[in-house]
């Protein structure tokens, strides 16, 4: 990259750095602070599809729900999974559990899955990611979404549109 694009793009992040950190699903990122915080940090990356209002409030509502529970996201998605259903929205009143207008309950599921079954393998996102990871960014990526597709165990793979075009 040259002098002048990373000059412009370390400039257009210091300008909106504070707004995405608080505005986008960067916050409900940040917001959770588990030893898994991996595992939270993808899946709300999967499901960031840049809709304004609505994924925010609910990633945060689950956020807090695990915080005030004292339950983990790696207990949430390799148990009975009722974290996922049950939570407030922050800031909704009468909104409750995960809702995404992109995926089924099937496909969410599909997810859920998977991420569940790479925990239980590995141990964590990181484990998995440092057995693929020699030093080429583009394997690890590749070798993150064949693993989230292959692991669906047989339900529809919701989030094939979105790891599709690079594995």
């Amino acid at each position: 990259m040259s002098a002048d694009r990373r000059r412009d793009l370390d400039r257009a992040y210091e300008r909106f750095k504070h707004y995405l950190g608080t505005t986008s699903a960067l916050a409900a990122a940040r917001s959770y602070e588990g030893s898994d915080q991996d595992l939270w940090a993808l899946l709300v990356a999967l499901s960031d599809y840049q809709v304004q209002g609505v994924l925010l409030p609910m990633l945060l509502g689950l956020s807090d729900h695990l915080r005030a529970s004292g339950e983990s996201v790696t207990e949430a998605i390799t148990s009975d999974r009722a974290a996922f259903y049950s939570f407030q929205w922050k800031g909704h009143p009468g909104y409750r559990g995960w809702y995404h207008r992109f995926l089924t309950g099937d496909a969410f599921e599909g997810l859920l899955d998977s991420l569940s079954s790479i925990v239980k393998e590995k141990g964590s996102i990181t484990e998995l990611a440092r057995s693929v990871y020699g030093g080429d960014v583009a394997k690890l990526i590749f070798s993150l979404a064949r693993e989230i597709r292959t692991r669906a165990n047989g339900r529809p793979q919701g989030y094939s549109h979105v790891l599709r075009s690079i594995c």
